[in-house]
C-alpha cells in the first residue's frame, strides 16, 4: 500500500515534472507550427519561472515571435498599400485599354463612314488598310484588298500609272492631287495623296483618298453647255429660232423626252377650228377667248407645232393652270399616278417618270408663257437649278424681243418726227460715234449713213473725231440730271456748207445715253455775216478816220481861238477875250468827250469817268487862279454816246460858272464835288456843288439872267435834250441838282 502510494506519488511527481518540462516545448511547437502554416506569428504566454535552459529558450522564442509579429504587421501594411496601388494601376490600365479600344473602334467607324474611297498605302504601293466604301465600289472584301498593289486593284495594271500622284509624292514628299477618268469604275475621280512619316521623318506610307466627281463633272459640263446656249442666243435675232434652240438644249442637257414653249397671245383660232373653242363643256373647254397659250417650239419626241396642243386655254390642263398661276411651278416625279397629269396611260406607255413646268415671267411678275418637259428620268435639285436658269434666260429673251419691238416702234416714231424737222438731224453713240438714226435731210445730203461713223460718213479727210466737235466735252460733263446743250458752228468738209450744230444727250429707246445733233444750214447767214463783218470793218475804218478828223478839227478850232485871242485887237473889244475863252472851254469839253467815246468805239461810257474827264479838261482850258480839288463819287451808271456830248456841255458850263464866280470870291481852297445817285424809276439824279459864295438871289429866283449863254445852255440841254429838270440852291456853296431821263 505504502509502496503503491509511493509509486503513485512518484508517478504524479513525475507527471508534474514532465508537464512543467513539456508544456513550454509544446507551446513553442504550437507557435512554430502556426507560423509555418499561416506565416503570421502569434503571441503566447510564458508559464515558466526560473532560469533553466527551457525557460531561456521559451523566452528567446517569445522575443523572436514578438519581433516577427511586428515585422509581419509592418510588412502587411506595406503589402496592403502596394496592393491598393496595384489595383489603381490595374484600373488605370484597364481604362486606358478601354479608351484605346474605343478610339480604335471610333477611328475604324469614322474610317469606314467616309463616303470617299480611302486607303493607307505603303511605299511599295501595297494597300495596308482600306475603308468599306473602297471595298463596296471595288466589289472586294477588305481582307482581299490588304496586301494588293493599288495600281492592280484600281487600274488592273502591273505597274503604277505615269500620272499617278503617289509617284510625285515619293519625289518631293508633298501632298498631291490629280483628276482622272477610270474606265474600270466608269467614273471621273479626284485622287489626293498625303505623306505619313515615322519618328525619324522617313516616308512610311501615304493616305490615298479617291473621290467620285462624276456628278460634279456632269454638272460642270451642263453648265458649260448652258453658257454656250446663252452665248449662242445672243447672236440670234429671231425669237422663234431662239425658242427652238432652247427646247433642243433642254432635251439634250436634261435628257428629256420632249420639251415645249408656249407664249401668251390673243386668241386667233377661236372661229377657225380650235379644238378647245369648239368644246362646250368638260376639262378641254376654253373659258377665256381674250388670250391663250400659243405653241412656239417643240423638240424631242414631238416636233409638230400643230394639233390640239397648238393652243392651250388658260386654266386648262397643267399648262393652262401654270400660265394662270394656279400652279406657278409644277414638278412631279410620279407622272403615271399624279392626279395633275391628264393622261396616265400615255405616260406609262412611253415610260415617262417626271414632268416639269415653269411660268415665264416679266420683271413685274406678269406671265409671258410656259416652258415644260416630260422625261424618263427623275428630276432632282440639280435639274431644277438648271431649269430655273433656262427659264430665266427664256424670259429675258422674250423681254428683250419685246424691248426691241418697242424700240423699233419708238425709232419709227422718232424717225417720223425728225423727218419733219427742217435741218440735218441724226442720233449717234457718244462713244463709238456710230450713227443710229438720221432724218431724210441727212440721207438726201450725204446718202445712207446709218450704221456708219459720223466723222467718216459726214466729213472727208478725217482720221478721227472732228477737232471742232464739242460732243465729247458734252458727254464728259454729263450729269444725267439736266439738258446740257453744246452749240458751235463749222464748215462741212464734204459739201462746203456752214452749219450751226446743237448737240445734247438724250435717253435712247434702249435706255442708254445717245447724242442728238441738229445741224442747221447757215451758209447764207454766214455769207451775210461775212459781208457784215467786212462792212463793219470798213465802217470801223471810216469811223476811226472820222474820229481822227473830228479830233483834229476840234483841236484846230481850239488853236484858232487861241490865235484869235492873241491878236492885239482882241484886247480892245470888251468881253471878247472872255467869250473866246468860254468858247474854247466848250470846244475842249466836246473834244474830251469825243476822245472818250472814240476809245470805247461809241459804246456807253461810265458817267463818273465822263464827269471827271470833262471837269479836268475845262480846268485845264480855263487855267483858273489857285488850286481846285475835284471829287466825283464812283457810280456804276453808264451814259450813251448821244447824251454824253450834251452832258459834257452842261458840266463844262457848271465848271465855268465856278471859275468865273466862285474862284474870285473864295477865301478857302475851292472844291468841286459831283454825286450820281442810282437809277430810280428810269431817272438818274446828279448834283454839282462847290464851296464858293453860292448863287446870287437873282439867279436862284429868276432862273438865270436873260442873255446869259451859260444858263441858257444849262436849262436848255437838261430840259429839252436830256428830258430832266434843274434845281439851284445854296448849301455851304452853290448847289446844282438835276436829273436825266434820256441818258
Amino acid at each position: 500500500m505504502i509502496g503503491a502510494l509511493i509509486l503513485l506519488v512518484s508517478y504524479l511527481a513525475a507527471r508534474l515534472m514532465a508537464g512543467q518540462l513539456s508544456r513550454p516545448l509544446v507551446n513553442l511547437a504550437r507557435v512554430a507550427e502556426t507560423i509555418s502554416l499561416t506565416g503570421r506569428p502569434e503571441e503566447f504566454p510564458i508559464d515558466l519561472v526560473g532560469n533553466d535552459e527551457i525557460t531561456q529558450l521559451a523566452t528567446s522564442f517569445q522575443t523572436m515571435s514578438q519581433r516577427l509579429r511586428e515585422s509581419y504587421e509592418t510588412l502587411e501594411d506595406r503589402v496592403e498599400e502596394r496592393t491598393i496601388q496595384l489595383e489603381d494601376e490595374i484600373n488605370e490600365r484597364r481604362q486606358a485599354e478601354a479608351a484605346i479600344r474605343e478610339e480604335k473602334e471610333q477611328w475604324e467607324r469614322t474610317f469606314d463612314a467616309i463616303p470617299d474611297l480611302v486607303a493607307i498605302i505603303d511605299v511599295e504601293n501595297g494597300i495596308l488598310k482600306a475603308n468599306r466604301e473602297m471595298s463596296r465600289r471595288l466589289g472586294l472584301e477588305i481582307s482581299e484588298l490588304v496586301g494588293q498593289k493599288c495600281y492592280h486593284i484600281f487600274h488592273h495594271e502591273n505597274q503604277p500609272c505615269s500620272d499617278c500622284p503617289f509617284l510625285l509624292l515619293k519625289q518631293d514628299f508633298l501632298p498631291h492631287e490629280a483628276e482622272i477618268y477610270e474606265p474600270t469604275l466608269k467614273a471621273h475621280l479626284q485622287v489626293n495623296v498625303s505623306p505619313v512619316f515615322d519618328e525619324q521623318a522617313v516616308l512610311k506610307s501615304c493616305v490615298h483618298i479617291v473621290r467620285d466627281i462624276s456628278e460634279k463633272k456632269r454638272f460642270q459640263s451642263r453648265i458649260l453647255a448652258l453658257n454656250a446656249l446663252k452665248e449662242k442666243l445672243l447672236s440670234i435675232t429671231d425669237l422663234q429660232t431662239s425658242f427652238q434652240e432652247i427646247t433642243t438644249a433642254v432635251v439634250s442637257l436634261l435628257e428629256a423626252d420632249f420639251a415645249r414653249i408656249w407664249l401668251i397671245q390673243p386668241g386667233d383660232q377661236c372661229d377657225s377650228g380650235c379644238f378647245h373653242a369648239a368644246t362646250s363643256e368638260g376639262p378641254h373647254q376654253c373659258i377665256d377667248r381674250q388670250h391663250c397659250l400659243h405653241l412656239q417650239a417643240s423638240s424631242g419626241r414631238y416636233t409638230n407645232l400643230q394639233g390640239n396642243h397648238a393652243r392651250v386655254p388658260f386654266g386648262c390642263y397643267k399648262i393652262g393652270r401654270i400660265a394662270a398661276g394656279q400652279e406657278p411651278k409644277l414638278i412631279s416625279n410620279e407622272v403615271t399616278t399624279d392626279p395633275r397629269i391628264h393622261d396616265h396611260q400615255w405616260a406609262t406607255e412611253l415610260g415617262l417618270k417626271s414632268f416639269a413646268g415653269y411660268r415665264l415671267l416679266s420683271e413685274q411678275g406678269e406671265a409671258l408663257g410656259v416652258l415644260a418637259l416630260f422625261s424618263a428620268h427623275l428630276i432632282g435639285p440639280e435639274e431644277e437649278a438648271l431649269l430655273e436658269s433656262i427659264v430665266n434666260t427664256t424670259s429675258q429673251i422674250i423681254l428683250n424681243d419685246k424691248a426691241k419691238q418697242a424700240a423699233s416702234d419708238a425709232a419709227r416714231r422718232v424717225q417720223k418726227v425728225l423727218d419733219n424737222i427742217d435741218a440735218l438731224v441724226y442720233i449717234a453713240d457718244p462713244v463709238s460715234y456710230e450713227i443710229l438714226l438720221a432724218n431724210k435731210n441727212v440721207q438726201e445730203e450725204f446718202g445712207c449713213v446709218e450704221g456708219g461713223v459720223c466723222w467718216q460718213t459726214l466729213q472727208q479727210g478725217q482720221n478721227g473725231p472732228c477737232a471742232f466737235c464739242n460732243a465729247n466735252k458734252l458727254f464728259d460733263n454729263d450729269n444725267s440730271d439736266g439738258d446740257q446743250t453744246a452749240v458751235w458752228q463749222s464748215q462741212n468738209t464734204r459739201n462746203g456748207k456752214w452749219y450751226e450744230h446743237r448737240d445734247t444727250l438724250i435717253d435712247w429707246v434702249d435706255g442708254h445715253r445717245v447724242r442728238l445733233q441738229i445741224a442747221t444750214d447757215i451758209t447764207k447767214r454766214k455769207e451775210t455775216e461775212l459781208q457784215l463783218e467786212h462792212y463793219a470793218a470798213t465802217q470801223k475804218t471810216l469811223l476811226r478816220e472820222v474820229n481822227h478828223r473830228v479830233k483834229n478839227t476840234l483841236t484846230s478850232l481850239v488853236g484858232m481861238l487861241e490865235m484869235e485871242g492873241d491878236r492885239p485887237e482882241a484886247e480892245h473889244v470888251p468881253g471878247y477875250l472872255a467869250f473866246l475863252l468860254e468858247l474854247k472851254s466848250r470846244i475842249q469839253a466836246l473834244s474830251t468827250v469825243h476822245s472818250i467815246l472814240s476809245a470805247s468805239e461809241w459804246q456807253p461810257v461810265p458817267l463818273d469817268e465822263l464827269c471827271r474827264e470833262v471837269i479836268n479838261g475845262t480846268l485845264l482850258a480855263l487855267s483858273p487862279q489857285g488850286a481846285i480839288t475835284v471829287c466825283v463819287d464812283p457810280s456804276p451808271v453808264q451814259i450813251a454816246s448821244m447824251s454824253a456830248h450834251h452832258l459834257a456841255l452842261v458840266i463844262n458850263e457848271l465848271v465855268t460858272n465856278t471859275i468865273k464866280h466862285a474862284v474870285p470870291h473864295s477865301d478857302t481852297e475851292l472844291t468841286i464835288r459831283v454825286t450820281i445817285d442810282p437809277e430810280v424809276n428810269g431817272s438818274i439824279a446828279m448834283s454839282y456843288r462847290d464851296n464858293g459864295p453860292g448863287y446870287p438871289e437873282a439867279v436862284l429866283y429868276g432862273k438865270g439872267q436873260v442873255g446869259k449863254l451859260g444858263m441858257e445852255i444849262l436849262y436848255g440841254i437838261i430840259g429839252s435834250t436830256l428830258q430832266g429838270e434843274v434845281h439851284l440852291e445854296n448849301d455851304q456853296g452853290a448847289v446844282t441838282r438835276f436829273n436825266l431821263m434820256n441818258y
